[in-house]
């Protein structure tokens, strides 16, 4: 195995794509909201690329706009990393609703077919 390469453990197919997001922090203060640019989604969660950094591991909104679509959809903040554009921060949605679900796979599948 190539020690630079490691395996994609994702459960999910990630979508590449651009498109504006705005996430929402309630850290326990005030309220945080900062906008940024989603790169890619899938089922499980999405990556965004932001300008100021957030603290992993807090529960967070995103508003998405998917396949012309705006949606909120609960998430958290799983990891994030510095980058010359930034702060690259991936976000793992929380249970959905079924209608919530089901837009997500309706705009993912929209997505892979153009």
């Amino acid at each position: 195995m190539d020690p630079h390469h490691a395996p994609d453990r994702r459960q999910h197919h990630r979508v590449s794509l651009g498109g504006s997001a705005l996430l929402t922090l309630d850290p326990g203060r005030a309220p945080i909201s900062t906008t940024g640019q989603l790169i890619d989604v899938s089922r499980g969660g999405c990556r965004l690329q932001l300008q100021r950094p957030v603290e992993p591991h807090q529960p967070a909104q995103l508003r998405l706009a998917l396949a012309g679509c705006m949606q909120w959809f609960p998430a958290t903040i799983s990891w994030l990393r510095r980058d010359d554009d930034g702060w690259t921060v991936g976000c793992v949605f929380e249970p959905l609703s079924p209608a919530m679900q089901d837009a997500l796979y309706d705009a993912i599948r929209e997505l892979t077919l153009t």
